[in-house]
This record gives structure tokens, C-alpha cells and sequence, in this order.
């Protein structure tokens, strides 16, 4: 195995080792959308799976934990997020919004 394979396996399990800390059940999911930062660059990526809560986006560029981002799906809506984690090509991201808020921009696409 290259050390390219090890570093995407482990930015994939990354967010299965956190997964007994979650309040919301997560869906898979391969969206299209983009990624607006403070200082409105933007940033193609996927959303790779969603809950009330936040997402795993994957995205390439320079991001930090804490940062806060627009992420915009494309046909269903934008929301703001701080970013978790980031690791080789995919980001952790919280929500900022309600719940409540979230499962209106989400709903009428996806069941959570």
C-alpha cells in the first residue's frame, strides 16, 4: 500500500472512530456543491455524508479547524459551518444552525 492509500483510508476513518459521540444519525450521500470562506474564495467539493448536525465534505485547499465556511449544495441550499476537522482532502464541519433550521433546508431532499 502507497502512503497515498494510507493517508485517505485514514481520513476516512477518522470520522468512524467519532461516530459514538454524534447526536444525529448521518446519511451517505455524493452531493455536488461548493465551499464560500470568510474571505469569499470558493471552493468546489462533495458532501459525502449529512445529518442534523453537520457533514464530511471533500474538498481540496487550505482549511483549518475553526474556520468558518458557506456551504452550498447545489439544488437544495446553503448553510453556515465551522470546520471540525481537516484531513488529507476531506473535512469535518459542524453546523451553525438549529437543527430545527437545518432539517428545513435538508428535508424535502433527504429523510434524517
Amino acid at each position: 500500500m502507497d502512503a497515498r492509500q494510507t493517508s485517505l483510508e485514514r481520513g476516512r476513518a477518522a470520522p468512524a472512530a467519532k461516530a459514538e459521540r454524534r447526536r444525529h444519525r448521518r446519511r451517505q450521500v455524493v452531493w455536488q456543491g461548493k465551499i464560500e470562506t470568510r474571505d469569499s474564495r470558493l471552493v468546489a467539493c462533495a458532501v459525502l455524508n449529512l445529518s442534523l448536525g453537520g457533514a464530511m465534505v471533500a474538498a481540496d485547499g487550505a482549511f483549518a479547524a475553526g474556520d468558518w465556511i458557506k456551504l452550498s449544495i447545489t439544488r437544495i441550499g446553503s448553510v453556515e459551518a465551522e470546520i471540525v476537522w481537516h484531513d488529507d482532502g476531506h473535512l469535518g464541519v459542524r453546523f451553525l444552525d438549529d437543527p430545527a433550521r437545518i432539517a428545513g433546508i435538508f428535508g424535502g431532499a433527504l429523510t434524517l
